[in-house]
């Protein structure tokens, strides 16, 4: 997961600059952005399902795979229309990590420490946005547009090799049941598929819609604000991209800290005490964007939306695993 969120970051502070040679700006920045979303959200719950019952292992490599081959397409991708068509791709290729990710922390660890080992494992991923984005803007000062791209990928080689290697599968047996899962499915009809797929919704129903408007609206609010703020960072601050990079590193950077240290707080005091603070805290960085332009002013609100970032997170995927059923973990996180 550092490995995967380097390759993925470092490219953060480099799409702006690739958009501007298509001679385009925002809108492509934001359409891409939506389109990408769009594909993983249209794509991730199916891609949960198939880890639940071909195993999380295939998805993972799968994933990854994508991954590489999205860095490559990014560089070549010779106008603004071609962009957003990768960025489309990425998004639906690459939706089943999170949720194979996340449910492989659920299948080994008990409920009791479960958000202490979400915090532990995604902090690790954390690591990535620290070193990511300044490497990406270093990267592209010193050799050009193409070096990050490049770069990106070979991390993300790497971290396929590691799971090609090192990583087995951590879903429940019954899941790599393949033969006899394919098997029913060529039986069975519309209606016994409905019916499945009602009995893998948790309960009870109230809390999940919560947890999902949750996360829409953390998501939904940097999505916002994202396109318009790349080019206030260039345009209007005058930032250049390794200094932007490292801003996002010290977001990063107390992402990591705060997962990996008070990610078991919401095993000891509850989810959701959690999970309100840390989504308060998480406002600093709007709250900076509206009220100064402050470079420093700005950096230190980033760096403090990361520290919040950091508190709620594992604290929303460990409630989502506990009112889950087992055996449709990667199915539910796809669904969040």
């Amino acid at each position: 997961l550092a490995l995967q969120s380097t390759g993925v970051s470092m490219l953060f502070t480099i799409f702006a600059r690739k958009i501007g040679t298509f001679g385009q700006g925002v809108e492509v920045f934001g359409i891409s952005a939506t389109a990408f979303s769009l594909a993983a959200l249209v794509t991730a719950p199916y891609m949960g399902m198939l880890a639940d019952r071909f195993g999380r292992r295939r998805l993972l490599l799968g994933s990854l795979t994508a991954h590489i081959l999205a860095c490559i397409g990014y560089l070549l991708a010779p106008t603004g229309a071609a962009f957003i068509a990768v960025r489309a791709a990425a998004g639906g290729l690459t939706a089943g990590l999170a949720p194979t990710t996340i449910s492989m922390i659920g299948d080994l660890t008990p409920r009791a420490e479960r958000g202490r080992w979400i915090g532990f494992v995604t902090g690790w991923s954390a690591i990535g946005f620290v070193l990511g984005p300044p490497l990406g803007g270093w990267v592209f000062d010193q050799w050009g547009l193409a070096a990050p791209f490049f770069t990106g990928a070979a991390a993300h080689v790497l971290a396929l090799l590691i799971a090609l290697w090192f990583i087995p599968d951590t879903a429940p047996k019954p899941t790599r049941e393949t033969e006899n899962s394919l098997e029913t499915v060529e039986k069975v009809g519309m209606l016994p598929r409905l019916s499945s797929f009602e009995i893998a919704i948790p309960r009870p129903y109230y809390t999940l819609v919560m947890l999902g408007i949750i996360s829409f609206v953390a998501v939904f609010g940097w999505r916002f604000v994202e396109p318009q703020f790349h080019f206030y960072i260039y345009d209007v601050l005058e930032w250049t991209s390794a200094w932007f990079g490292l801003v996002i590193s010290g977001y990063g950077l107390l992402v990591v800290f705060a997962q990996t240290t008070l990610g078991a707080l919401s095993d000891r005091f509850g989810r959701r005490p959690i999970l309100m603070i840390g989504l308060i805290v998480h406002t600093a960085q709007y709250l900076a964007l509206i009220t100064t332009d402050s470079s420093v002013w700005i950096a230190l609100g980033i760096a403090a939306s990361g520290l919040g970032e950091g508190l709620f997170m594992p604290a929303l995927n460990a409630h989502f695993l506990d009112i889950t059923p087992e055996k449709h973990r990667a199915q539910v996180i796809g669904f969040k």
